[in-house]
């Protein structure tokens, strides 16, 4: 009889269980390698759509109610294949990485055996630089990438799931595409010479003399032939369709595909004009609106320029007359918030506006906010270790805060590294000797400071008055001349 009630009472919890796996609910949970982040998102085409906590021993435990089927990223794990009822948990192994169990454990353990496949033809890395790829020759090259795009749907099709297998065979095909772009730039460079190259670029100095056709032909050892390049530009191009929406909404690759054959086709006759007018954010619209057929693609693409070039700034009646355009018919929801956002930020944080306010650490754990140094001129860096353009100005910004070190205004250098290389960055200021306040931003590009400034590439300056005030949201860099005159002007 209790054995009777026993199994009773498990099919009842089975019965539970089945019903919560079939309300729609999506169930993640587990520990990250190691401890420390206080939150990961999840994020789709549309941006962050979720905050999921983490304790302070890494592990999170998250019920999403509201997450529909597809792909998404996921902070430090990576892309991940979500559907209403999986249950999955997650786990870090130093030989396979993150790895997944439950419901759902098949196609996301999946995704990355497929994308390391590409390993078994040719000697790619996901991460880092391909030097040994770009030394293979392209009759070998174009075999492997064949063959790798062969094996995928074998992979694939360990699993049931007709949407995971298109997706996952979609993505592939634009991963391949986009290597192959980038084996076509550097096929037979010299990773020595490479680096020396870039150490010019970095340096200071007059670079107006320089032969920069030469310096870059020096990279390689070998070049490709011209029929070798135009066999290459077939097999990167032919059949490829931009106007894809199942897989432009599922896979970042793609996504970063399209973009590309956007950003390719600004230097055709047809746009040449718009582009010598200075209106670049126009070239990539314009094109847009020839290329994509899809709607909801063609929209995306729309906000992503529309973003950079309010970000850009510059031409606040061209600025003013796009973004009211878009958002009067833009459809996404998402999409339309955080343009708003963005117009809102360059708005209110424009030159004579109050400056928002930030409290950032030092090297030595000591936090700094911009409240304490207010009574002088506040002129801040927006820079980073791995940013070259950034560290070509480091010379010029030390020449400026030793000149003028005894007048009424701060130096401050604001790093947005990521918090994981806080110690790179601490490094970097002290073998390098930096001067002036050295901070590092919370959040990298996400900060709170850095965001309200529509912050999206580097190195960026900012100018503050003794009250506050932005004298200048996007100032003069060190290197420029203008900059003492107007230092000049304010402390003399």
């Amino acid at each position: 009889m209790m054995n009777k009630i026993k199994l009773l009472a498990l099919l009842c919890f089975a019965g539970v269980v089945d019903a919560a796996a079939q309300s729609g609910s999506i169930r993640l949970h587990g520990k990250l390698e190691k401890p420390g982040l206080d939150s990961m998102y999840l994020s789709d085409v549309s941006g962050r759509i979720k905050s999921i906590p983490v304790a302070k021993d890494g592990t999170f435990n998250a019920n999403l109610p509201k997450i529909n089927k597809g792909f998404y990223a996921l902070t430090e794990i990576g892309n991940v294949f979500l559907e209403p009822g999986y249950d999955l948990t997650v786990a870090f192994s130093p030989l396979k990485g993150y790895t997944f169990s439950g419901k759902g454990a098949l196609e996301n353990n999946l995704i990355p055996e497929i994308q390391k496949s590409i390993t078994r033809f040719l000697p790619v890395k996901r991460r880092g630089e391909n030097y040994e790829l770009y030394d293979v020759p392209v009759q070998k090259y174009i075999a492997g990438i064949a063959d790798y795009k062969a094996l995928v749907p074998k992979l694939a099709s360990a699993s049931k799931n007709e949407f995971f297998k298109r997706i996952m065979i979609g993505d592939a095909d634009a991963y391949t595409r986009d290597v192959s772009g980038l084996y076509t730039l550097y096929y037979g460079v010299d990773s020595a010479k490479q680096a020396r190259f870039y150490k010019i670029l970095e340096a200071p100095g007059d670079h107006s003399k320089l032969k920069w056709d030469s310096l870059f032909n020096d990279m390689y050892k070998v070049k490709m032939t011209a029929e070798e390049k135009r066999k290459m530009e077939d097999f990167t191009t032919e059949g490829l369709d931009l106007n894809n929406e199942e897989l432009y909404r599922n896979s970042a690759m793609y996504r970063s595909l399209v973009t590309a054959g956007i950003g390719k086709l600004k230097y055709k006759p047809k746009y040449s004009n718009l582009l010598k007018s200075n209106t670049r954010g126009l070239v990539e619209l314009a094109i847009i609106n020839d290329l994509l057929t899809n709607p909801f693609i063609k929209s995306s693409a729309q906000y992503y320029e529309i973003s950079n070039l309010i970000k850009q700034g510059g031409n606040t009646a061209l600025i003013d007359s796009v973004y009211l355009d878009y958002a009067a018919k833009v459809e996404n929801k998402a999409y339309k918030k955080q343009l708003e956002q963005v117009y809102n930020n360059y708005k209110r944080f424009s030159d004579h506006a109050l400056a928002p306010a930030f409290d950032y650490e030092q090297p030595n754990g000591d936090r700094v906010s911009l409240t304490s140094l207010l009574g002088k001129y506040v002129y801040i860096d927006v820079w980073a270790t791995w940013c070259g353009p950034c560290k070509r100005e480091i010379p010029h910004l030390t020449e400026i805060e030793e000149k003028y070190k005894n007048k009424n205004i701060h130096f401050v250098s604001l790093s947005v590294d990521v918090q994981k290389d806080k110690q790179k960055w601490k490094d970097f200021v002290a073998d390098n000797h930096l001067k002036g306040i050295q901070l590092i931003a919370d959040r990298a590009f996400d900060a709170d400071f850095v965001k309200k400034f529509n912050i999206n590439s580097i190195p960026r300056f900012i100018l503050i008055d003794p009250k506050g005030k932005i004298v200048s949201a996007n100032a003069k860099r060190p290197s420029d001349p203008e900059l003492q005159k107007q230092f000049d002007e304010l402390l003399n």
